[in-house]
């Protein structure tokens, strides 16, 4: 099945009650078109019992939320 969101959460379980927050999606970076996924490493196994243990670095032109082009298309929705 096909599954939408951002490499990790889900879009269906990202978002609170509509009713309580505003639903902001952001697809892609707007300097590089690329798509915008959940973070900049993989997460381990190891990571689940040790929170300060090491993940895996993905490629430096991996988009992400907090990559430029990225940050200011979500950041405008913050009050």
């Amino acid at each position: 099945k096909d599954v939408t969101g951002d490499g990790i959460v889900p879009l269906d379980l990202a978002f609170l009650d509509e009713s309580h927050s505003r639903r902001v999606v952001v697809e892609s970076c707007s300097i590089t078109g690329g798509k915008v996924r959940h973070a900049h490493v993989l997460p381990t196994p190891w990571n689940l019992l040790d929170g300060y243990a090491g993940s895996i670095a993905l490629p430096e032109d991996f988009t992400w939320y907090g990559s430029e082009g990225i940050i200011d298309d979500w950041a405008q929705h913050i009050q």
